[in-house]
Order: C-alpha cells, then sequence, then structure tokens
C-alpha cells in the first residue's frame, strides 16, 4: 500500500519529460508563481482522448455544431478531456496544487475502459455556457469510481477526509450564450481512457498543459 506525506509546503517538483509511471507527457518546465494579466491557472486531474479519438469527438461536435446552428467555437482535440479533480485555481501557479496532484496521480492502479458519449446539452446556467457532451451511465460509473479513488488519495495525504461527492461526468466541447436542450448525438462517440493526466489550464488563454500522465492497466 502507498504511504502519503501531508503536501502543506513541498519543494517545487520537476514537471515534463517522463513521468512517474514512465509514460512521457508533453511536459514544460515548472516555474511557480508568473502570471498575465487575466490570466488564471487551473491545475485538476482528467482523462483525456488521445489524438486519433480526439479529431472524431471534434467532427462530432462540426456536425452538431451545424445542425444546431450553433454559434459557439469548439474546442481543438488537445484540450478535449473529462475533469475528475479539481485542484484549486487561481491568479497564479500553486506549487503545492501542483504537488498534492502528482501524489494523487502516483497513487492510483486503475483499469482502461471505455468513455462512451451519446447525447450533448448545455450544463449549467449563465452567461458563457459550456456546451459539453454527457458521458453514457456505464462509463460514468467507471469514471465515478476512479474519482472515488481519487478521493481516497486526498484524504491520505491532506490527512482529511471531506470532498465533494456530487459528481455529474461530462466532456465540453464548446461554449456558447445559446442554451442547448439534450440532443442526441447523431452516432455515439466512444473512446478508450488509456491514462490519467494531471493539467495546467491557462485560462485566459485557451491552453491546457500536460504535467505528468500515469497509464492505466489494460
Amino acid at each position: 500500500m502507498a504511504s502519503f506525506e501531508p503536501a502543506h509546503a513541498p519543494p517545487s517538483p520537476a514537471i515534463g519529460g517522463s513521468g512517474s509511471a514512465g509514460l512521457p507527457g508533453r511536459g514544460f518546465p515548472f516555474q511557480p508563481g508568473g502570471s498575465g494579466e487575466g490570466i488564471r491557472h487551473a491545475i485538476f486531474l482528467a482523462v483525456t482522448p488521445n489524438l486519433a479519438d480526439g479529431q472524431r469527438i471534434e467532427r462530432a461536435a462540426e456536425d452538431l455544431r451545424a445542425s444546431l446552428h450553433w454559434s459557439g467555437r469548439r474546442h481543438p482535440a488537445e484540450r478535449l478531456h473529462v475533469s475528475l479533480w479539481s485542484l484549486g485555481a487561481g491568479a497564479r501557479l500553486d506549487a503545492t496544487a501542483v504537488a498534492n496532484g502528482l501524489r494523487m496521480g502516483d497513487a492510483i492502479r486503475w483499469r482502461q475502459f471505455d468513455v462512451v458519449h451519446e447525447t450533448a446539452a448545455s450544463f449549467g446556467n449563465g452567461g458563457r455556457t459550456p456546451l459539453v457532451f454527457r458521458c453514457s451511465s456505464g462509463s460514468s460509473a467507471a469514471l465515478t469510481g476512479l474519482r472515488d479513488a481519487l478521493g481516497t488519495a486526498w484524504e491520505a495525504i491532506n490527512l482529511r477526509s471531506y470532498w465533494p461527492k456530487a459528481f455529474a461526468p461530462h466532456l465540453t466541447v464548446s461554449y456558447d450564450a445559446a442554451p442547448v436542450l439534450e440532443t442526441a448525438l447523431a452516432e455515439a462517440v466512444v473512446w478508450r481512457a488509456r491514462d490519467l493526466a494531471l493539467v495546467h489550464s491557462l485560462q485566459g488563454l485557451g491552453r491546457h498543459r500536460i504535467l505528468r500522465r500515469w497509464p492505466l492497466f489494460g
């Protein structure tokens, strides 16, 4: 069983290159702090489609966009993901959040699984509403199980048991002001969750950086 230590004031980890599980990440030199005007730094754990699957999702989103006369710009393949665990967001990149994410990822042993999307709908209310591909009941159960495993890791490294249990897994394909009612996709979109990723999102620039990946076993 893995052991953990509280992550209150860790040294800055070296991000990029090979992850702890031996799978290369799309890395970058880690520099805590640093920000530009209007940019927020969000850190989260997610599963992401590979490039081929991401491109298929892009095409399905474009087909939906045309059928709904939807004006929102779709997300590119490299930004598509199903978020599992938020580690916070702020005006500066938080080294503690990154370190916690690395420790949580190191603790996970989970099987690969298929993620299935059969419907799309707006998610939430308000101005810039995300349009999402909803996850089927079967894949939602697998995603929830993986998130629960992350919750166990969170409890171990933070020495506290509280974390939000509400979870509605989805994959955001665009943002648009116009709400969209639940709509069946012309064809179900299926992709394989092959790894867990620690993601640094530069909100305001529309960019994601993968800090590390951990392969799920087949």
